[in-house]
C-alpha cells in the first residue's frame, strides 16, 4: 500500500495531476502518534503488560503480515518469559517460554545474550535456528529478527521480534520500525 497526496490544477481547459508519495510521512505521523499515545499509558499508570500489548499491536499495524513478541528477561538475566499474549501459535509461545539464553539460542536467545540485533532472515538455514527448526516448520515462521531491549543502565531487560511467513531480509524502514519498538519498550519498562 502506497499513501499518496493528489493535487489537481486547472490551466486554461487542461488539468494537471501531481502524484506524491508520502508514505513514509503518514508512516512517521503514525509512529509519532504511536509514541505519544504509548507514553500517555506509561503517564497514567496502566499496567505493563497493556502498554507491552499496544506496542506489539502498534508495529503489526505498520505490516500486517508480521507476528510479533516481547520476551522479558527474568531478574537473574538468564531466561526469557512471554507475558504478553500475542499472535504466534499458543504452542510456540509455550516453547519459547523460560527459554535460557545463549548464543544459538534462536534469534533472541542470541540477541538477549549478545545485547546485539538479531537478523535471521531464512529460519530453516540458519545455525542460531538448528535446535528450533521443527517448532519454527510447525508455526510457520521463516524469518526472525530480534532487538534486544536495553534499559537506560545498559541491562538486558528482553527482546523485541518481529517473524515472517516466508524467508525476508528487512529494509531500513523494518530496521527504525523495529528500534522504535525497542526503544519505547525499554522506556515502558523502566
Amino acid at each position: 500500500y502506497r499513501h499518496v497526496l493528489i493535487r489537481v490544477s486547472i490551466v486554461g481547459e487542461k488539468r494537471l495531476f501531481n502524484f506524491s508519495d508520502i508514505t513514509n510521512h503518514w508512516k512517521s505521523e503514525q509512529r509519532n502518534r504511536s509514541h505519544d499515545k504509548i507514553l500517555g499509558l506509561v503517564a497514567k499508570g496502566i499496567d505493563l503488560v497493556d502498554i507491552l500489548k499496544e506496542i506489539l499491536q502498534t508495529i503489526e499495524q505498520e505490516d500486517p503480515k508480521s507476528k510479533c513478541s516481547i520476551l522479558l528477561l527474568d531478574e537473574e538475566g538468564k531466561h526469557l518469559y512471554n507475558t504478553v499474549k500475542n499472535r504466534l501459535p499458543e504452542f510456540y509461545n509455550n516453547a519459547v517460554n523460560g527459554l535460557e539464553i545463549g548464543i544459538g539460542v534462536g534469534s533472541c536467545g542470541t540477541a538477549a545474550k549478545t545485547g546485539k540485533r538479531v537478523v535471521v532472515d531464512d529460519i530453516m538455514n540458519h545455525e542460531y535456528w538448528k535446535q528450533y527448526k521443527t517448532i519454527a516448520k510447525e508455526a510457520k515462521l521463516g524469518a526472525c529478527w530480534s532487538e534486544p531491549i536495553i534499559g537506560s543502565n545498559g541491562k538486558i531487560l528482553g527482546t523485541f521480534a518481529i517473524y515472517h511467513k516466508m524467508p525476508n531480509k528487512p529494509n531500513e524502514s523494518d530496521i527504525e520500525r523495529i528500534c522504535f519498538a525497542s526503544n519505547i519498550s525499554a522506556i515502558t519498562i523502566e
